[in-house]
């Protein structure tokens, strides 16, 4: 199956643009391949203190003007085909549209979805009438079974997306998001976290433009049905929940392991207690780290996902946390004490 370009309009390139956070007004627009692992992407985005020293040659884009289909791959049942290349053992069965995708060995696309300018890694897989664009799946990273719509994201290893919308979005490994949800502008780098059904993340309009974003920690879990404004910054708040029904303001949060609620006394105000899964659901976090573990299926980015929850970094922002408690209880102290003199 071929189909050559006369004039070069239909040529396609081994990268594609993904603009990540805010959608306008300053989005974080990169340049990703089909190989990339976080890592890869996380200096793109200049989430790292330190420029790494490049380790092979800088990536050439390669121009191709016709479609590729490697052999033990095969296509079925799609009416639409434009640019794509199947790796051997990958397919496209029933699919309503594909074009300008990349296909590495053993992932699919298939039930009726329509999917353009993506790439999938291995074993990721879309299915279920979903559309995609302008994303990036890696290593068994999948969208289904039931419908989804992604736009500019990029899903990391392991990451699990159904029935919702995603947009302008990185998604770390072993992120889920298994029921009717939306996701906009949210940079989570870390993942292994749950969207609950509902869930609305978030509000990044401001009137003007959809210009605002939001970066979360490690393990965020968002309860069912919560609202979330941006901008917002969880990124030093790993493993916190954000209880169901809970609305959150723009706002940074720095107290990990905690329980995050609406204020029952004052409107537009939130509830905090840090550490509450340390002290009253440890089992949740035990029950985690064996869960991450059966769940990672993605061999070739094994070397940087197996991390364990509990480890320095993670208690130093404990530590941090807890200091400016101390700091803030001791200032209340003194001021207490100077309206009594």
């Amino acid at each position: 199956v071929l189909s050559f370009a006369d004039d070069g309009s239909s040529d396609w390139t081994d990268e594609i643009s993904i603009t990540l956070g805010a959608e306008s007004g300053g989005g974080r627009s990169i340049k990703a391949q089909v190989e990339n692992t976080l890592i890869d992407i996380c200096h793109k985005l200049h989430m790292s203190s330190t420029t790494p020293k490049p380790t092979k040659a800088p990536h050439g884009v390669l121009t191709i003007p016709m479609n590729i289909i490697s052999s033990n791959s095969y296509i079925r049942s799609t009416p639409t085909l434009q640019c794509i290349y199947l790796s051997s053992g990958s397919y496209i069965n029933s699919a309503t549209s594909v074009s300008h995708s990349i296909l590495l060995p053993h992932s699919s696309i298939s039930n009726s979805s329509t999917v353009s300018h993506t790439f999938l890694q291995w074993n990721a897989s879309i299915s279920s009438s979903s559309f995609v664009e302008e994303s990036l799946l890696m290593e068994h990273s999948h969208i289904g079974p039931s419908s989804s719509i992604i736009s500019n994201a990029i899903l990391g290893p392991d990451v699990h997306v159904s029935a919702g919308e995603v947009h302008a979005s990185l998604l770390g490994p072993n992120t889920n998001a298994h029921h009717q949800s939306l996701i906009i502008g949210l940079l989570w780098p870390l993942g292994r976290g749950n969207v609950g059904y509902g869930s609305n993340i978030g509000s990044n309009h401001t009137g003007r433009l959809p210009d605002q974003e939001n970066a979360v920690g490690e393990g965020i879990f968002w309860g069912l049905s919560c609202i979330i404004k941006y901008p917002l910054d969880l990124t030093y708040s790993p493993y916190s929940i954000v209880a169901a029904g809970a609305a959150l303001d723009p706002q940074r949060i720095a107290m990990p392991f905690s329980l995050i609620l609406s204020s029952t006394s004052e409107v537009g105000k939130n509830e905090i207690i840090p550490g509450w899964l340390l002290q009253s659901s440890p089992y949740t976090i035990v029950r985690s780290e064996t869960k991450f573990q059966q769940r990672r299926k993605a061999k070739r980015h094994s070397f940087y996902t197996g991390w364990k929850i509990i480890r320095p970094s993670v208690v130093n922002l404990c530590y941090m946390a807890r200091q400016n408690l101390l700091m803030k209880h001791a200032g209340e102290n003194d001021k207490t004490l100077q309206k009594k003199v």
